[in-house]
């Protein structure tokens, strides 16, 4: 019954921090969603801060620790190395991509540790992997590193503001998120790859 109860008030809180933002959201309307008292919340987590902080780690630590994963994998392409980043933070949990937002609008001082070791680790992924593409003549040679990294980990976290977008904008077109997320890190990819290495020569040839 407590876990329960635990696990519903985060599952609640979860949802409305995401969705309006940590500072938006009062214990005393978190208690009312949750259906329980103010002092549950405190019993459970010690405060709405405490809660918040448990919702970062459950959404960032198993992101963390598959970029963690996937660096010490051995014998594959950038592209693949590339592929493997996207496809395991794509499975993470469905919020991720909102906390990670709403954390860099909160700034350096006020920001989760969690989100920022984060962050630190898909830059180095993502840069080791963009290093290892050039090294290896897969990648355009002349590729700022610094700046193409800084790109991907944007891209990596903004198709969740397109489909909306989409959605409004051309209301002829069935909208799929999947397909639009696959498709962004698709032409990315194929637009960094040197010539010789696409598969559709033609296609990048004027």
């Amino acid at each position: 019954m407590k876990n329960s109860k635990k696990n519903k008030i985060i599952d609640i809180a979860t949802s409305l921090f995401a969705k309006q933002g940590f500072e938006n959201i009062s214990i005393k309307q978190l208690a009312m969603e949750a259906h329980v008292n103010v002092a549950s919340i405190s019993y459970y987590f010690g405060g709405k801060d405490p809660l918040y902080q448990v919702i970062l780690q459950n959404h960032f630590s198993p992101a963390l620790k598959s970029l963690q994963e996937i660096e010490t994998i051995t014998g594959l392409t950038a592209t693949e190395r590339l592929t493997q980043v996207i496809v395991k933070l794509k499975r993470q949990q469905p919020y991720l991509t909102s906390f990670w937002h709403y954390e860099r609008l909160r700034g350096p001082t006020n920001g989760s540790s969690i989100v920022k070791q984060y962050t630190a680790e898909l830059y180095h992924c993502l840069f080791t992997c963009l290093r290892q593409g050039i090294s290896e003549q897969e990648f355009i040679p002349t590729l700022q590193q610094h700046h193409l990294t800084i790109l991907l980990l944007e891209i990596i976290h903004s198709p969740f503001c397109a489909p909306g977008l989409m959605t409004e904008s051309t209301p002829l077109v069935k909208d799929d998120y999947k397909d639009y997320s696959n498709q962004a890190f698709y032409i990315f990819i194929q637009g960094i790859k040197r010539i010789e290495n696409c598969p559709n020569k033609q296609s990048f040839i004027g």
